[in-house]
């Protein structure tokens, strides 16, 4: 009786005195209370119920309901502590670890608290073995106040079973766990264990395991919030240790992670969503003494019904930033010595069957262009199977279908080994949206995709020895660009890239069996503002930069010397073809509208290399505003490093109709008809370009003065009639001649420039440009070129001497070959030498007639002295008797001697007086010499005309109308 009663109460008080002692410390005191023992000597069993054990007069730090052991009477007569039962039930503890790290027991562990234990080395304790223990409706609290963010959780109730429990044999005890969060999360142990040695086998599960939950653990290593996502582990394992290590294998284990939820710093949105996450078939084992590899072996990893929000912006890719490690502070480590260097351990070997992702969203933002860019790409299925750490020669096989913007699908699929790098993919992308590009495009040109599809087939392989090698074909369907106004600019119906083949070694070569541009239609305007619509397409660049410092200088011609040792990619085009073009021209900058198309684009060029020895084929033919033939044909080689080129461009009977509004504003008249024909011949070798350029207008006719501000003041008329030969034909042949490497030649200023010096010749030297169109220019006795512009005549003379009869000769061919050319006639004289010419002649005259009247009585007409010849007596007797007959008597008598015959002939002349009305006559004489020669010579009288204005000389000028 006094084990059922008596004993109770004393082992009560003894075991609160105790606990109370031995877990007390000088800096905590901590009291045990236990509501009741009982003690059965007769089943050998004994119970402590409501144990309570608190510090501090907080809330316990331990307690249960009851704890129950029972003996088994075996234990008397065997070599080992033979135990029926061991029961807890109702155990409640509570784990807090303290801002420093500690835990809230960490006093009783302390080496001021530790005392060593004697141990005897020869004497060996009693096996235990227990015929079952069990927890039942346990819980504990745990929290940590340590972490960046606090961390608090309760697992309960956990319950706890294991039977037939041995520390002296072998045998595995089986046993069960079981346990839950406050949050849901379950915990169970399915299995067997056992202590001597120690080892186990059984299922571990881990069910509904919240991701956010422990944050405070994780969060200041990682720059994203995890918002939401479930754990499950279904882990079969095996343990065993022995004196060498531990080994531990698991199989057909499984890890799935659901509902995933990832998000930027902060942020509410998800920058990743995952369904599922589930990594099946998983077999691992490890042994830490042995020296081989760990293995890892995952049947399939599978991504499932996914999103990820992509966004580039100035700080960069979002998930670059987002997985990055977070900047941690740790000061220990930095001033830590370096640990000594371990032997290296073996590399796991890691295999996967495969790896599979499936209904996954990518929602794309690239938020750094002007107009942000938003678009998703969708993958539907993605795998590569048979992924081996150890064997990464071995080739995975790889799948993949996806759709881009909803539209788009590209298709994928090979096998492609890691290191080294070999394997074969093929892949093909049909009915992407190129209005994806247009964001990126607008950010360099003022115009925008208004639609498109791409689509791209290729087969790449890769080998290490003979490089990558790839074959495939692309095209453009259905293409239009607008420009900054919101025009057509270009569009296209097919642009096709066939048969493309690239292959890296021996030497990199591309071959392109054949580039056809199909239904081109190319739309230039010039807008009411003058602005052209293709020149407005780039937009202004940066700023240049600074120049390069000398010491980049310096290190310049090294990196151009290495970029020139490299080899040159080989490139041959098999054809390019051109199909139904056309090239439409708008100006709205002038009225009437301009209009004009280039139309029927057709042709091909064939055989482009860029081996310097290939010269490629072409012919391309078209038509101006669907009438006028348009070719361009001969041999090209653009892509050789020494370009050559042997090209004739010709356009035929090109209506000039269409440029009248040019005409009317910059020549102030309108074109009353005309053809233009235009033959180019052109050849560039060596970097030399020579070219024949001739340009012939055929029936050309200004019509009605337009009286516009802003014609020019250049004779253009005059130009065109200067031009325009018998025929009607304007023939202008311009050659041009320089070198490609001149920086100051350009072939079409040249042109201009040609162009433009022949209307300034027709403004300042018409004649001469007559007499250089005709070839029938001419040189003087003197050797200088002849000026058909005037006729010179001898002092006092109307007559035309020799030498102007030849020009006048010369341009009355001339205006026989131009019969558009008028030409205008003014008279001109010297005042002092044909007026002193006309005195002489006047006296010669003067003397004849005296001679005529002392030999006839005076019966002589005028005029017909015109052949009379004196002889010097004669004339010097003659002179003086006029003298005596003119010359007052007065005069005569104040001379102190004799006047000689030269001052008497002298004095004479002065008294002929040569008025204004004679030089006049004198001038309209000599025009009319003019006129009377060309008409004789057969230049219409209509085309001749006096000028009343009066030319300046002893001559008469001429002037082109």
């Amino acid at each position: 009786m006094a084990g059922f009663f008596v004993a109770p109460p004393i082992a009560k008080n003894i075991l609160e005195e105790q606990l109370t002692k031995h877990l007390s410390t000088p800096r905590v005191t901590r009291v045990a209370q236990i509501e009741r023992v009982r003690i059965n000597p007769l089943a050998l069993s004994c119970s402590i119920e409501g144990l309570s054990i608190t510090a501090s007069g907080r809330d316990p730090l331990v307690s249960w309901d009851s704890l129950q052991a029972s003996l088994d009477l075996r234990t008397l007569i065997s070599r080992e502590w033979r135990l029926r039962k061991i029961a807890l039930d109702g155990f409640a503890g509570r784990i807090a670890i303290l801002p420093d790290g500690k835990p809230n027991f960490a006093d009783l562990i302390s080496d001021e608290k530790t005392e060593p234990v004697a141990s005897d080395e020869n004497k060996k304790s009693a096996p235990l073995h227990i015929n079952e223990l069990s927890i039942t409706n346990a819980r504990v609290d745990y929290s940590d106040a340590s972490l960046p963010q606090p961390f608090s959780t309760q697992l309960g109730p956990v319950n706890f079973t294991v039977r037939d429990f041995q520390t002296g044999r072998p045998d595995l005890a089986p046993g069960e766990f079981s346990a839950t969060t406050e949050s849901g999360e379950t915990l169970s142990w399915r299995g067997s264990l056992a202590v001597a040695p120690v080892s186990s086998r059984g299922e571990i599960r881990v069910g509904n395991l919240a991701i956010k939950k422990y944050t405070p653990f994780y969060g200041h290593l990682v720059r994203f919030d995890v918002t939401d996502g479930k754990l499950d582990i279904n882990l079969r394992y095996e343990v065993a240790a022995d004196a060498d290590g531990v080994a531990i294998r698991t199989a057909q284990s499984d890890i799935a992670l659901r509902d995933l939820q990832i998000s930027e710093r902060g942020k509410p949105v998800p920058a990743v969503g995952i369904g599922a996450i589930a990594l099946s078939e998983i077999t691992a084992e490890i042994h830490t003494a042995r020296p081989a590899a760990p293995v890892l072996r995952i049947g399939r990893i599978a991504f499932d019904n996914g999103a990820v929000a992509l966004r580039h912006d100035a700080r960069g890719i979002n998930l670059a930033e987002l997985f990055s490690p977070a900047a941690t502070d740790s000061p220990a480590s930095a001033t830590s010595a370096p640990a000594p260097a371990a032997a290296p351990a073996p590399a796991p070997d890691i295999t996967v069957g495969e790896v599979a992702v499936r209904d996954f969203t990518i929602n794309i933002e690239d938020a750094t262009l002007d107009a942000p860019l938003l678009t998703k790409a969708v993958i539907d299925t993605m795998s590569a199977k048979n992924f081996s750490l150890a064997k990464l020669d071995s080739p995975l096989a790889i799948e993949l279908a996806m759709r881009i913007a909803d539209e788009g699908e590209l298709r994928a699929g090979g096998e492609l080994a890691i290191s080294p790098m070999r394997g074969k993919i093929s892949a093909e992308l049909g009915n992407l949206p190129l209005t994806l590009a247009d964001a990126h495009v607008s950010q360099f040109l003022n115009a925008r995709i208004e639609k498109g599809r791409l689509a791209v087939k290729a087969a790449a392989t890769i080998d290490p020895e003979s490089g990558l090698a790839v074959a495939g074909s692309t095209s453009v369907t259905d293409f239009a660009v607008k420009d900054a106004s919101g025009g057509p600019l270009q569009s296209w119906k097919t642009l096709a890239v066939r048969e493309i083949a690239y292959a890296e070694k021996p030497a990199a070569k591309i071959a392109i069996t054949e580039i056809a541009l199909d239904g081109s239609n190319t739309q230039i305007n010039i807008s009411p503002d003058g602005l052209l619509n293709i020149a407005a397409l780039a937009k202004q660049s940066e700023p240049p930069q600074p120049a390069p410092s000398a010491e980049n200088q310096t290190l310049a011609p090294a990196a151009s010397a290495s970029t020139a040792s490299e080899p040159r990619l080989l490139v041959t085009i098999g054809k390019v073809t051109l199909n139904g073009g056309r090239v439409a021209f708008s100006d709205q900058s002038i009225a009437p509208v301009v209009k004009m198309s280039l139309d029927e684009i057709n042709g091909a060029v064939s055989g482009l290399s860029s081996e310097n020895i290939a010269h490629a084929d072409v012919d391309v033919r078209a038509k101006i505003n669907g009438a006028a033939p348009v070719s361009l044909t001969g041999q090209v080689n653009p892509l050789s490093n020494d370009v050559y080129s042997d090209l004739r461009f010709a356009i035929d009977s090109a209506a000039l109709a269409p440029l009248s509004p040019y005409a009317g504003k910059y020549a102030g008249r309108t074109l009353a008809g005309g053809t233009l024909n235009v033959d180019v011949s052109t050849k560039v070798s060596k970097r030399f370009l020579d070219s024949a350029n001739v340009i012939t207008l055929d029936q050309f006719e200004f019509g009605e003065h337009t009286g516009s501000p802003d014609a020019t003041s250049l004779p253009v008329g005059l130009a065109v009639s200067l031009l325009r030969d018998r025929n009607g034909k304007i023939i202008l042949d311009v050659p041009i001649k320089g070198s490609l490497d001149d920086p100051e030649f350009k072939y079409g200023r040249a042109v201009r420039h040609a162009l433009a010096n022949i209307i300034m010749k027709a403004a300042t030297a018409p004649f001469s440009l007559l007499t250089s169109v005709l070839g029938i220019g001419g040189k003087s006795d003197g050797g200088a070129e002849l000026d058909l512009s005037r006729a010179e005549f001898h002092a006092g003379a109307n007559t035309l001497n020799e030498a102007s009869q030849k020009k006048l000769t010369l341009l009355a061919k001339a205006l026989g070959e131009r019969p558009a050319l008028h030409l205008a006639i003014s008279g001109g004289f010297d005042a002092d030498t044909d007026s002193a010419a006309l005195r002489s002649i006047r006296f010669s005259a003067d003397l004849k007639q005296e001679y005529l009247n002392e030999n006839s009585g005076g019966q002589v007409s005028a005029g017909s002295t015109d052949a009379l010849q004196l002889a010097p007596a004669i004339e010097a007797r003659l002179v003086e008797i006029l003298y005596r007959k003119k010359i007052p008597a007065a005069e005569q008598a104040r001379a102190e001697t004799p006047p000689t015959p030269e001052a008497m002939r002298a004095q004479l002349l002065e008294t002929i007086r040569i008025d204004d009305d004679q030089l006049s006559q004198l001038a309209a004489a000599r025009a009319e010499s003019v006129r009377s020669f060309l008409v004789d010579k057969g230049v219409a009288e209509s085309r001749v005309t006096l000028s009343g204005k009066p030319a300046t000389g002893a001559l008469a000028s001429l002037e082109l109308q």
